[in-house]
Parts: structure tokens; C-alpha cells; sequence
């Protein structure tokens, strides 16, 4: 299943790198290595980016998450598990093998 998964996520939502990011932090990083017991405010710069891209990504992994049960929402619906009945709240009603 976990492969499943992996697989409807590779198809509906790559997940976007951070390349760029990572290679400015770690370029920021090694200026400052020699500074860091001065401190300063490319330190302070280095944690806001820290900061910046693990926000990012917490909400590009809930985007992706929630597409990603979208479509096995979808499919299980094709499949004939899920079903929604006519007159009720379109939410998830589990099928009785009919």
C-alpha cells in the first residue's frame, strides 16, 4: 500500500525542491563559520531562511497530502469501495459489497 501511495504521489504531486535554498544556506553557513561567535544579523538571516523553508514545506507536504487522499478518495470511489447515496452529505460512505 505504502508503495501505492508513493506511486500516486510521484503522478499527481511532485513535490518541489529546494535546491536554491539549501545551497544559499549552506553558502551563508560558510560565511559565517568564522564569525559565529560574534554573532550578527547574518546569523539572524541564516535562522529566518532556517525558518522560512520549513514553513514552506510543512505546507507544500499538507498540499500534497491532501491531494494525494483526494485521488485514492477517487479511486477507491471508481473501485466500487466508496460510494456517495443519493439525498445525503457527499462525505465518505463506505459501500456494503452490493
Amino acid at each position: 500500500m505504502l508503495d501505492h501511495m508513493r506511486e500516486l504521489q510521484k503522478r499527481c504531486i511532485p513535490l518541489p525542491g529546494h535546491a536554491e535554498e539549501l545551497a544559499k544556506i549552506e553558502q551563508i553557513f560558510h560565511e559565517l563559520k568564522p564569525q559565529l561567535e560574534c554573532g550578527g544579523a547574518r546569523l539572524r538571516c541564516l535562522v529566518d531562511v532556517e525558518k522560512k523553508l520549513r514553513e514552506e514545506a510543512a505546507e507544500e507536504h499538507f498540499a500534497a497530502g491532501f491531494a494525494l487522499g483526494w485521488e485514492i478518495r477517487k479511486e477507491l470511489q471508481d473501485a466500487g469501495v466508496l460510494s456517495v447515496r443519493d439525498g445525503e452529505d457527499p462525505g465518505i460512505i463506505i459501500s456494503e459489497g452490493k
